[in-house]
């Protein structure tokens, strides 16, 4: 038989301990850094990013130029019934020239 053993997780994932009623959590933390200018700075010294040339040539498709199915399907059944409205519009009017 089988047996499924349980997973062990890592510690990393818990989340830190709830911290206790007597500490006091750190009040007036200032920092001196200009967030703006440290962003601005850091995005003009990186390094561009290449752009990505994942275009598809569609021109060399095994399919390129031919009428899809469901356009050929839909082209049928509109010729079908026009079909239909001419013979029955001819059949109408053999019935009034009689």
């Amino acid at each position: 038989m089988n047996l499924v053993k349980p997973k062990k997780y890592d510690e990393s994932f818990k989340k830190p301990p709830i911290p206790k009623k007597d500490e006091k959590p750190i009040h007036g933390l200032v920092s001196d850094k200009n967030f703006i200018v440290a962003n601005a700075v850091e995005n003009i010294l990186a390094a561009p990013k290449l752009p990505a040339n994942k275009e598809k040539d569609y021109l060399k498709k095994k399919n390129f130029g031919k009428t899809p199915k469901y356009l050929e399907k839909i082209k049928n059944e509109i010729t079908d019934e026009y079909n239909l409205v001419r013979e029955m519009q001819i059949e109408e009017q053999n019935e009034i020239d009689r």
